[in-house]
């Protein structure tokens, strides 16, 4: 019987355990990063806040299109930051399937201030771009197609096309509000300059011919 090997049941046991120790700091490890990932965007919003109230502050002070230049650039350092926020903020969403109502609702509120800033410096300024309020659904089968074609519009006008994003499902009380105020109930839909109401899908074409670009 000297072919058959002898199971030692000890060295199993502290495999095993070994084995589960690994796994579980694997998961703690990746909890602790996408914990860090949602703080440093809680950061990122903060300051994009800060900026635009900066912005706000100085046209109390001096509401003239003097300052147009100023104002035009903090906007676009807004725009920049936005962007870049609701990347990461998807990324967390559809990748680590991470999400955070608060985080969500925050954001929704910077877009909501950067949207307003937007069409005071536009009145201000005469600015040379126009405005889209993007309503969407994740359980909406077009919307991520409409999504891909608001990207090709902005990249086509330029940065003339600046786009505000709000996911009508979510429980967030500011888009609510503003599904309220613009009579929105379908998905996906877009609201250019307060002037045109896009419901359906729409291609890059026709939304670039509705705002002018």
């Amino acid at each position: 019987m000297s072919g058959f090997r002898k199971i030692s049941f000890p060295l199993y046991v502290a495999a095993f355990l070994i084995t589960t120790f690994i796994f579980g700091a694997g998961v703690y490890i990746g909890i602790v990063i996408e914990q860090e990932a949602a703080k440093s965007i809680y950061s990122s919003i903060e300051k994009s806040t800060q900026r635009i109230a900066n912005t706000q502050l100085m046209f109390l002070l001096e509401d003239s299109p003097s300052f147009c230049s100023v104002y035009e650039e903090e906007l676009e350092k807004v725009f920049d930051e936005a962007d870049m926020l609701g990347k990461e903020l998807e990324y967390l969403e559809k990748q680590k399937q991470v999400y955070d109502p608060e985080l969500k609702n925050k954001y929704f509120a910077l877009e909501l201030r950067n949207y307003l800033m937007a069409k005071k410096v536009k009145d201000v300024c005469s600015g040379n771009f126009s405005l889209v309020l993007y309503f969407y659904s994740d359980n909406c089968t077009e919307c991520k197609e409409q999504g891909g074609e608001l990207t090709k519009a902005r990249e086509r006008s330029n940065g003339k096309l600046k786009v505000f994003s709000f996911d009508g499902s979510s429980k967030s009380s500011i888009v609510d509000a503003l599904k309220k105020e613009h009579n929105i109930s379908t998905y996906p839909t877009m609201l250019i300059n307060e002037e045109y109401k896009l419901t359906g899908f729409r291609n890059a074409e026709q939304i670039l011919e509705k705002a002018g670009g």
